[in-house]
């Protein structure tokens, strides 16, 4: 506490011309009612209920040259810890420093939260207590129609003098490029390419180099918009055999008014067909995005490789989102899932090795959101999924009872301290 309070001081100290200091928190604590929420239920499991709260302290300040950003946080669900037990459990979710060469040019280094176009591949993972946040160096420049980010990170399992074994379950190097342009007030694109590399497990003198690239592209006129995301994959897969992959997503809007927006979508994710495997891994990986965002909330598929035994998937949606008022708004999406290739059915014919029903199943997700005081709201969601038998390839369990999930969640956000200093 004395050195968190030193920091402060010092950063209240450097404030000058034109600059910016401030301290605000987060505290969000959800409940989850789980009754077959990532994977199915059956006759011999019951509910979990469980309450888990997420803490963040964030201490900020900026100039005209110079920004500095840190944040704390603490996770603990509810009953983790005996109320006399002394557990350190704070961490630093983001402690970056961020300096403006000009005003087009810019690095910022530390760890830092990475977030691009819809957050598919690079996401800051908020749903997650945790959340997403890398160690990373980050070039930066912007002009009025453009904006450009290179980053580029190497890591290590701790300080050391020769390289080993790197047994964190996580990239060995990443590099990235990524282009924003804006053509015109209906038209704007961006270039995403990815590369990362993924060390054979207990070699570390082997890196499998996996190459991701694609673009995005966000064209509106008048009442309607439409998103469309295609991108490939190639190079070694994280396990090592050569890949060919390839996503594809396009997302139609209607605003159909100023409180109500319909959307219908397909997020194509392509497989491995397990009956003709050949010598390239075709499943698509989702890297790093934000899981919980894309494929239903029950997340059953935040991790399409592995929740897909490589089949892939295909995801086919409609959502409607009802803004009652600046303060009350309600969100339903429909989700129907499939296998995009073959899979071995280990369930209705195991043993016979013949072709899985592609089907996998449909859900219904419902919300509301109602923000009660400028610097908090409350949340409440429902969900339920009607699984096919198919899914018990992928989740086990039994497909013909009820999966459902209720979840209510409120969370405040104040302001602390702001000092501003002006010319």
């Amino acid at each position: 506490m004395r050195k968190l309070t030193f920091v402060i001081t010092i950063l209240l100290l450097s404030v000058t011309v034109k600059s910016q200091f401030k301290v605000d928190a987060e505290y969000r604590i959800r409940s989850e009612f789980k009754d077959g929420l990532k994977t199915l239920s059956d006759s011999t499991k019951n509910p979990a209920f469980t309450t888990v709260q997420r803490t963040r302290l964030n201490i900020g300040f900026k100039d005209e040259k110079l920004e500095v950003y840190l944040s704390l946080f603490d996770v603990r669900v509810w009953g983790e810890t005996a109320i006399s037990k002394d557990v350190p459990v704070m961490g630093v979710h983001q402690a970056y420093i961020q300096y403006r060469f000009n005003d087009n040019l810019a690095v910022k280094l530390g760890r830092q939260e990475l977030l691009y176009d819809d957050q598919r591949l690079l996401g800051v993972k908020n749903w997650n207590n945790i959340g997403a946040a890398h160690d990373v160096a980050l070039l930066k420049y912007k002009n009025e129609k453009t904006v450009g980010h290179f980053g580029f990170a190497y890591n290590n399992d701790t300080d050391k003098d020769f390289e080993s074994d790197y047994d964190v379950s996580y990239f060995k190097y990443i590099s990235f490029l990524w282009i924003h342009h804006k053509f015109s007030d209906q038209l704007d694109a961006s270039l995403m390419n990815i590369f990362d590399g993924n060390q054979k497990e207990g070699d570390y003198k082997t890196i499998y180099t996996r190459g991701t690239s694609g673009f995005f592209l966000n064209y509106s006129l008048s009442n309607i918009s439409v998103e469309v995301n295609p991108s490939i994959q190639y190079g070694k897969s994280a396990g090592g055999g050569e890949a060919f992959a390839y996503f594809f997503h396009v997302k139609p809007a209607w605003n159909a008014s100023d409180k109500l927006i319909l959307e219908a979508g397909l997020d194509y994710f392509s497989g491995s067909d397990a009956f003709d495997p050949g010598k390239k891994l075709t499943a698509f990986s989702n890297l790093y995005g934000s899981g919980h965002a894309f494929c239903g909330h029950m997340d059953y598929f935040t991790d399409i490789q592995k929740q897909t035994k490589n089949g892939g998937l295909n995801d086919i949606y409609v959502t409607a989102n009802f803004k009652v008022n600046d303060k009350l708004s309600f969100y339903a999406a429909l989700h129907n899932f499939q296998f995009t290739n073959n899979v071995i059915d280990s369930v209705s014919a195991p043993g016979l090795n013949q072709k899985a029903d592609k089907q996998l199943g449909t859900e219904l997700d419902l919300s509301l959101k109602y923000k009660f005081y400028p610097k908090a709201e409350v949340s409440l969601g429902y969900s339920t999924l009607v699984p096919s038998e198919s899914m018990e390839i992928l989740k086990g369990g039994d497909s013909d009872i009820w999966q459902h999930w209720l979840w209510v969640s409120i969370q405040f956000k104040p302001d602390f301290f702001i000092s501003e200093t002006k010319k």
